[in-house]
Parts: structure tokens; sequence; C-alpha cells
């Protein structure tokens, strides 16, 4: 009879890059990391930047699907008439939101950027942009 794993072999960490690359796309074991509580003292103390993460994701995608629901409207009337109420009003102003993103973005690049020492105060500003490229273009190849 096989032997039957149980639920700890999905939340050990492992040790190889080729196993943990093998094991990337595991809905059980990302399940797993992704419930973990932040070990850190820094993400112990933004981790309430969860919270305003999803509350702007749902928000973004309401005022997305709300514009495109409505974008070959027939009567332009409708949209003048939503912004005299609260709920147009926030679909007026919903870049702040997007900010909001910037701001948390902004705020994660300069821990990441403080702790790990990369740029410091007597970096030049051309260093600076290096590091901000590199991070940008490992970001994108770990999207694609």
């Amino acid at each position: 009879m096989p032997e039957r794993r149980t639920n700890a072999f999905y939340k050990t960490n492992l040790d190889t890059p080729a196993w943990r690359l093998l094991t990337s796309f595991s809905v059980i074991r990302n399940y797993y990391r992704l419930t973990q509580p932040y070990r850190g003292e820094i993400g112990q103390q933004f981790a309430y930047l969860d919270g305003f993460r999803s509350a702007s994701t749902l928000l973004v995608l309401w005022i997305h699907s709300f514009y495109l629901q409505f974008l070959p409207a027939h009567n332009p009337g409708y949209f003048e008439d939503q912004a005299k109420t609260t709920v147009g009003l926030m679909f007026l102003n919903s870049t702040v939101i997007i900010e909001m993103f910037m701001v948390m973005s902004g705020l994660l690049l300069h821990l990441k950027c403080s702790q790990s020492a990369i740029v410091t105060p007597q970096s030049s500003w051309k260093r600076c942009l290096q590091i901000f490229l590199i991070i940008q273009i490992s970001h994108y190849v770990r999207i694609y």
C-alpha cells in the first residue's frame, strides 16, 4: 500500500532551488505559505497593509467594472448626475485608490533598501537608479 502524505509535507521548506522551482505552482504548498503568520518584526508591524491592499484591490475592480459596464452609454447625462452623489464622487476621485498602491509600494521599497543597506544616504543617484532598475527588472521577470 502506498505511503500516505500528511499536510506536514506541504508545510516544510524545501532545501534546493530545483525543488522550490518544481513546487512553485503547488496550490496546497502556496496556500500554507500565504496563510502563515508573519515571522519578522517588520512583517508584523506592517501586517495592516494587507487589509489596505485588499480593500484597494476590491475598489479598483469595482470601479473598473462600473466604467466598463457603462462605457457605451447612450445617456451621457447619467455620469453627470452620478457626479452629484457620494458614490459618484468616489468614482471621480478613484485616483486616490491608485495612489494608495503607490504609497504602499514606496514604503515597502524604502524598507527593503534600508534593511539590505544596498542604498545608503551616501549612495549616488546613479547607484540608486541602477538598484531601482534591477529591482524592477527582477520583479518583471518574476511575474512573467
